[in-house]
């Protein structure tokens, strides 16, 4: 096993007193950006003079990209593969299978002490490793065992997974930037001090001796061999991305966005994309034949330019579980599903108490502060998370919808899960006790 990055663990001192609704106290991050630094490969929000840029079919070219903001629009002409596959039934912590590809597991009985978040193709086809938000790593079909980060400490959740061309290794992607090399896994960098937003996926090349890491804000930042073909973050996108998939000689990388947009850099090309017609829960992309596809929380998936058919609404049944990643062959893909998602109760002792405390300004009408900002403008929603603590407490809720979602848009169900899954894995302590022994 490789450990390439010790973390930094910094938290910001409890504040002892108590709060009202115009001086939030807000939940504090467990590890606080830095400013962007480094001598990585990277860039994050500019495009240079080479590179050519592929949105909603329209090419881009070099430095005229920056310029070219007013036409973006990411529906394209393009549209999804209108056939379907046989309807799947979503299980928690499970995988299911499309086209000719096996489904090789994990068995119902295996149990998952984390929620799975991702997962990767061998390059047979004929296997696959997942990963869940500790580090762990679990192999099936031909896909060997090269360790895994499970029991070691992180800092931010591991978030992507992926394999070198042998298959004989690959790589976790932390949240935070951090990479973790296994097998013949090359370790060549990371993001973790250049990156003030959330990593989101890795894609490695072809030779193995490079890959891109991409982040929320569309940012991408590339190691060893992989060369920067652009970015989406000069757009200012209001959605985030969920996922980059590389091309067959790359020298180009596909980005998605959760509300099903697609951005092509370098030679990758646009096949389609899903904006527009879905609401912002697509998860992941995975390159798949010539083409790619989209996979959403909902457990649909969208073909691009491939023959495998996509899997609509209507053939899916999920019993409140969430799909987190999707893994593409030239037969096939896979989607992999994280955990069960929890009810909530609403008037929950703890979750009423928190929100008097954190947001409410007329009280017992509680759910007038789903929408509260903190006057500093760090701190949002009933439960006042920074931004921060909002996306690695969505990661580990097996929630990547929710990654970069501004607290104070979300839902009152999901600011209500979110803050249920913080409370069951820190208790009190991350809103200064004030609720103590409510529930």
């Amino acid at each position: 096993m490789s450990f390439k990055r010790a973390r930094k663990q910094t938290t910001a001192p409890p504040n002892t007193t108590d709060t009202t609704a115009t001086a939030l106290t807000g939940i504090v991050g467990s590890e606080q950006r830095q400013a962007r630094r480094g001598k990585s490969n990277k860039s994050n929000g500019r495009v240079d003079g080479s590179a050519r840029v592929t949105t909603a079919g329209r090419i881009l070219g070099g430095a005229t990209v920056v310029a070219a903001t007013a036409v973006l629009a990411f529906a394209g002409t393009a549209t999804a593969s209108s056939s379907r596959q046989a309807a799947p039934t979503l299980t928690a912590n499970g995988v299911n299978a499309y086209g000719t590809v096996t489904d090789y597991g994990p068995g119902a009985a295996q149990p998952f002490t984390r929620s799975l978040v991702g997962i990767a193709a061998t390059p047979s086809g004929k296997g696959y490793w997942l990963t869940a938000g500790d580090g762990g790593v679990f192999a099936f079909g031909d896909a060997a065992f090269h360790g895994s980060t499970g029991t070691i400490s992180l800092a931010q959740p591991v978030v992507a997974i992926a394999a070198t061309p042998s298959g004989n290794g690959y790589w976790l992607a932390a949240q935070d930037g951090g990479v973790f090399t296994f097998g013949d896994a090359v370790f060549h960098g990371s993001a973790a001090d250049v990156s003030l937003h959330n990593i989101v996926g890795i894609a490695p090349t072809p030779s193995g001796q490079g890959y891109w890491l991409a982040a929320s804000d569309g940012g991408v930042f590339s190691f060893g061999d992989a060369t920067f073909q652009g970015s989406a973050a000069q757009f200012n996108i209001t959605s985030p991305v969920v996922g980059i998939t590389a091309s067959a000689t790359g020298n180009g990388y596909a980005l998605a966005s959760a509300d099903g947009g697609v951005f092509t850099f370098g030679d990758s090309k646009y096949y389609g994309s899903a904006y527009g017609s879905i609401p912002n829960d697509a998860v992941g992309i995975s390159r798949i034949g010539s083409g790619y596809a989209i996979a959403r929380a909902s457990g649909s998936v969208l073909t691009y330019g491939a023959a495998t058919p996509s899997i609509g609404d209507a053939a899916t049944t999920s019993n409140r579980v969430v799909t987190v990643g999707v893994a593409g062959t030239d037969h096939g893909y896979w989607t992999v599903q994280g955990n069960s998602l929890p009810n909530v109760d609403h008037l929950d002792a703890f979750l009423v108490c928190t929100r008097h405390h954190e947001s409410s300004h007329t009280p017992p009408a509680f759910d007038n502060g789903y929408q509260a900002v903190n006057p500093s403008g760090r701190y949002f929603g009933a439960y006042q998370f920074d931004q921060s603590t909002w996306n690695s407490t969505a990661s580990g809720a097996a929630r990547p919808d929710l990654v970069g979602v501004n607290p104070a848009t979300a839902t009152v169900q999901d600011q209500d899960l979110l803050a249920w899954d913080l409370f069951q894995a820190r208790g009190y302590a991350p809103w200064v006790n004030r609720c103590l022994g409510l529930h």
